[in-house]
């Protein structure tokens, strides 16, 4: 199958100059060492090698499903980043409040203080109307207990929608989907 990709010039795979993976934390090892795989088999077929762009934070979300760890894990991981750019973004751009955002950075990297736990505790019990609040949890099952206490309080009638997606073109490749 991936010989035949390389024949067919018109295969937009070949238009694609740089692939970008954001929330590169969500994939695990395993999903990683595939889709480096499936470029390089791609990459003997193109005149130039495709450009691969990750980014994430993998102190925020974990892979999906994961048995093989966080892709860094990855057979390929060495030989893929060997002649990398990498950058780091170090700079805040959605908060104003310097403080804040160091506090924040501390429970982010588990090194919190008890006084950063009390201005959290703070901050829950200061809010004027629950219902306007954005809530951050840390483990699904908060999450499921705000969901149900919402969900009972909706006396509206339920509604199932379903959506039938087409993909103009599609190239299944070993599980993946790659839409053009």
């Amino acid at each position: 199958m991936w010989k035949e990709l390389g024949k067919k010039k018109e295969n937009k795979l070949f238009d694609v100059d740089m692939l970008i993976i954001d929330e590169i934390s969500m994939i695990d090892a395993v999903k990683f060492d595939i889709i480096l795989e499936k470029i390089n088999i791609i990459d003997k077929y193109r005149d130039k090698p495709l450009q691969i762009i990750i980014c994430g934070d993998v102190l925020q979300l974990p892979p999906v499903d994961s048995i093989s760890g966080y892709f860094f894990n990855a057979h390929h991981f060495d030989k893929f980043t060997k002649n990398a750019y990498k950058c780091r973004l170090t700079e805040v751009k959605r908060q104003d409040n310097k403080e804040f955002v160091e506090m924040l950075q501390r429970i982010r990297i588990g090194t919190y203080t008890d006084e950063d736990l009390i201005y959290i505790k703070k901050m829950k019990k200061n809010l004027v109307n629950k219902d306007d609040a954005v809530f951050l949890c840390a483990k699904n099952k908060d999450v499921d207990e705000i969901n149900k206490e919402y969900y009972s309080l909706n006396l509206n009638e339920e509604h199932i929608f379903k959506k039938e997606i087409t993909l103009s073109k599609k190239y299944i490749m070993d599980g993946l989907i790659l839409a053009m």
